[in-house]
């Protein structure tokens, strides 16, 4: 029997404690053994490479993921009662609900996923119900205290935005003043900074001070233990889902592993960058030739949920170049990746079209001035055959995948350019797909559910989707997200090597770190308009991009 801890008089009051916690999912140990108490006032970074458990821990402080039921431990949490007594503990979730506010890398996915019509105001205001719509009138005083929020955050503009028509980065600097909106005990931060530009990043990291010089107990798990908020002061390690170090913060990230590639229990290998094969990959192995001109964009203006992010773009992707596209949270990056990808339209006047060279690509051109409408409905039917040229990686295409998949059958869709599995495949193609995973260092996961996968797990299966369909063109969108510093050097080297072979790509970044040297182009963007168009400048440096 287990018995429920009590707060020693020596130290703060507890908030949670965790007791021998294990949890699984799909017969994969997330926690084992997780023995961990989180005092009052206390802000703790959390370390640990992709598939460690992370996630899972913060999940299982806030309530929303339970202990196994057989040997799985339990969780105590302890509700402040007030100044003149002492908090009573509690083991219902629901405490840990109230206690807690958070933002993950799956809370972001749900919104893009469903695409609810919420102004960005509507959104902040149900950080105060704790619910994803906003079902009751908050009353003036709570409107004018969220207002101020957004004021301070510098995400004033977006209040009167669609969540729809955000960019990655808008959305998740809204999703951290949700969290923030009503004060709560506990903050839980899960890669909160990821997708950030420098500017959103520095409000978002002084919202969290500030929230914690007023008392607030954080808990702050990342993989840039460069981009920290000043109030932490102890760390947490976690490993194959055992908390393995805790104590002060620079006692702990002084001893932390090397970033030289050991996996460190994360269920992924070590990708081999060496002699890199590249089955059927265009211009490779006897594939078909790159195209002279590969995407050309004229006067293309875009329109999303009738805010008009793109103006006048004119840019065009020849043979051999490899482009990144740099800007603020909200320039039009993403944008600008959805319309290469098929999936945004271009406004009556300009044109986009694909593979211009070949007299047979079966790919339309979209948003033509003479017959508009027949020109969409054709570009339409040939989205699969474009998705499977044009390949895009990307938080809003990881979202979209809400069917559970395994990550062999995730790799597979990539043949086709669908979300979900249709057809049979081949055994060449499932040797492909097999190929994919190995070189990427997933071959582990093959048989796993994509919705057990970590963020960074699941970016890799994405990877190894879009490469397996043999694109003309790879898009990335912010690919490093979500990835362990051991993995992302990795990842990188991966690109270097598939740029080298012949696969062509537009990187979008916030990170000068992650821009690797075969980038030769460079497009810049601020409030959807291009300011810069052209070869990288010297030494490689790419001006705007912050670290």
């Amino acid at each position: 029997m287990t018995t429920t801890p009590s707060p020693p008089a020596d130290r703060a009051a507890p908030l949670a404690v965790l007791d021998d916690v294990r949890v699984s999912f799909g017969g994969r140990r997330a926690l084992d053994g997780a023995c961990w108490t989180l005092r009052a006032g206390e802000c703790w970074a959390v370390f640990g490479r992709n598939g460690a458990g992370k996630s899972t821990l913060l999940r299982v402080v806030r309530g929303t993921t339970r202990p196994d039921q057989i040997d799985g431990g339990q969780v105590t949490w302890f509700p402040p009662a007030g100044d003149d007594a002492l908090p009573h503990p509690e083991t219902s979730p629901l405490a840990g609900r109230a206690l807690c506010t958070s933002v993950s890398s799956a809370q972001q996915e749900r919104y893009m996923r469903q695409g609810w019509l919420l102004t960005g105001e509507e959104l902040l205001l149900t950080g105060y119900y704790d619910t994803p719509l906003l079902y009751e009138d908050p009353g003036a005083e709570r409107i004018a205290a969220a207002r101020d929020l957004a004021r301070r955050l510098g995400a004033a503009h977006l209040l009167d935005v669609k969540v729809p028509a955000m960019s990655q980065g808008q959305l998740r600097l809204l999703l951290v003043a949700r969290a923030l909106v009503r004060q709560p005990a506990v903050l839980l931060l899960d890669e909160v900074c990821e997708g950030l530009d420098a500017t959103a990043r520095a409000a978002v990291l002084g919202a969290v001070d500030h929230a914690a010089a007023l008392g607030v107990t954080v808990l702050f798990a990342t993989h840039r233990t460069d981009q920290l908020p000043a109030c932490l002061t102890r760390a947490l390690l976690v490993q194959g889902g055992r908390i393995m170090a805790e104590g002060p913060l620079a006692e702990v990230m002084a001893n932390l592993p090397s970033d030289s590639g050991v996996c460190g229990g994360d269920g992924l290998d070590t990708p081999d960058t060496k002699d890199i094969a590249v089955p059927g990959m265009p211009g490779v192995n006897g594939g078909v030739a790159l195209a002279p001109v590969l995407a050309r964009i004229e006067r293309a203006d875009v329109f999303v949920e009738r805010v008009h992010v793109l103006h006048a773009i004119d840019w065009t992707i020849r043979r051999g170049e490899n482009w990144c596209v740099i800007g603020p949270n909200g320039s039009g990056k993403s944008t600008l990746l959805r319309l290469l990808h098929g999936e945004e339209n271009v406004a009556v006047g300009g044109d986009i079209v694909w593979f211009a060279d070949e007299a047979s690509c079966g790919v339309a051109r979209r948003g033509q001035a003479q017959q508009a409408q027949q020109a969409q409905q054709a570009s339409l039917r040939d989205l699969p055959l474009l998705h499977r040229r044009v390949a895009l990686v990307s938080d809003q295409l990881q979202a979209t995948y809400g069917y559970d998949l395994t990550a062999e059958e995730l790799v597979l869709t990539g043949f086709s350019g669908t979300i979900g599995l249709y057809d049979e495949p081949d055994d060449d193609q499932r040797a492909e797909a097999a190929h994919w995973l190995r070189m990427l260092g997933a071959a582990g996961l093959a048989g796993q559910r994509i919705r057990t996968l970590s963020t960074g797990q699941l970016r890799r299966v994405l990877l190894a989707r879009a490469l397996a369909g043999a694109p003309d063109l790879l898009l990335l969108d912010e690919p490093c997200s979500g990835l362990d510093p051991a993995s992302r050097a990795a990842f990188l080297a991966l690109l270097g090597q598939l740029a080298r072979a012949g696969v062509q790509m537009v990187l979008v970044t916030h990170h000068e770190g992650d821009l690797i040297p075969e980038i030769s182009h460079v497009l810049r963007l601020a409030d959807g308009r291009i300011t810069h168009c052209g070869p990288r400048g010297d030494g490689g440096m790419v001006p705007g991009v912050t670290a």
